[in-house]
């Protein structure tokens, strides 16, 4: 090395060389130096190949005999490589048993779908049957709850209608020196069909005011808890055939006010029963009369 370093050394890039270079000798004293003279053995090869093919049979390897073929081809530009195909899935059918599932296992599959599917429906009406009933409870406690409060309503209202009467004959009485009653009807005990043979009284009433006219009676039944009205046909002489009864109104002499009288002209069962007399005079104010009643004799 010493030797190559001194050449290194010595040798000027920068100058021209001349065309053969005088260069140092190896040292090849060391040990695993290469030898100047060395040349390489060379066997025999065809008696190698023989020799080798006893031991190593023939492989098809993929090679050809030809190696320069072999050599070109594996530089042959090949095509580029096609994605593989993706693979289609066949999927059991019943058009055609004997794919993907014989028929017993579809015979079961659809046996346990039927079977769930019918547990469902049987939960499921149990659901609905048992939200159903509830609901009906709900509307029947709902329709006491509305039942108890309407009769509670028609006892309140009762009450008030006792309280309105009550409260208009109190006005009657206060209202007196507007309507003034000088004569009360009386209750009277007839028997049925009285007056076919000719008119007989059966109630007056006689009021005066400065309000009161022909128009101001108005005579009442009662039915039940409730007072309606008595129609009299003026066409017919003012006559309830219902009852039997006929209305007459007119001005009295003595007390300077009007009078209304009840005239039966043939008393029928339906005519038994309580009465009263309603004045209005032309104010609308209201007076009441006693209350009468005509019983079977």
């Amino acid at each position: 090395m010493a030797n190559f370093e001194d050449f290194l050394n010595d040798y000027d890039l920068d100058e021209p060389q001349e065309e053969s270079l005088d260069l140092p000798e190896l040292d090849t004293s060391a040990d695993n130096s290469y030898a100047a003279d060395f040349e390489p053995e060379y066997s025999d090869d065809n008696a190698d190949i023989s020799q080798q093919e006893e031991y190593y049979p023939d492989v098809d390897d993929g090679f050809s005999d030809d190696y320069s073929d072999d050599f070109d081809d594996g530089f042959e530009d090949k095509p580029a490589k096609k994605p593989a195909a993706k693979q289609k899935v066949n999927l059991p059918s019943f058009s055609g048993i004997g794919k993907g599932l014989n028929s017993n296992a579809i015979l079961g599959i659809v046996v346990a779908i039927s079977i769930v599917l019918s547990l469902i429906a049987i939960i499921s009406s149990a659901g609905v049957k048992k939200s159903v009933n509830k609901d009906i409870q709900t509307l029947y406690s709902q329709m006491d709850s509305v039942i108890s409060t309407n009769s509670q309503v028609l006892d309140k209202l009762a009450v008030i209608e006792d309280v309105l009467n009550l409260s208009a004959q109190v006005s009657a009485e206060t209202n007196s020196k507007y309507i003034s009653i000088t004569k009360q009807p009386t209750s009277v005990a007839t028997t049925l069909g009285r007056g076919q043979d000719g008119i007989v009284p059966v109630f007056t009433i006689t009021a005066s005011g400065s309000g009161v006219g022909l128009g101001s009676f108005n005579w009442q039944k009662k039915s039940g808890d409730v007072w309606i009205n008595i129609d009299f046909d003026s066409d017919n002489n003012s006559r309830n055939d219902l009852y039997g009864f006929q209305l007459e109104v007119s001005k009295d002499a003595e007390s300077g006010g009007y009078s209304s009288k009840i005239w039966a002209t043939g008393i029928t069962s339906e005519a038994f029963g309580t009465y009263r007399c309603v004045i209005t005079d032309s104010a609308g104010e209201r007076a009441w009369s006693d209350i009468v009643e005509i019983t079977r004799k």
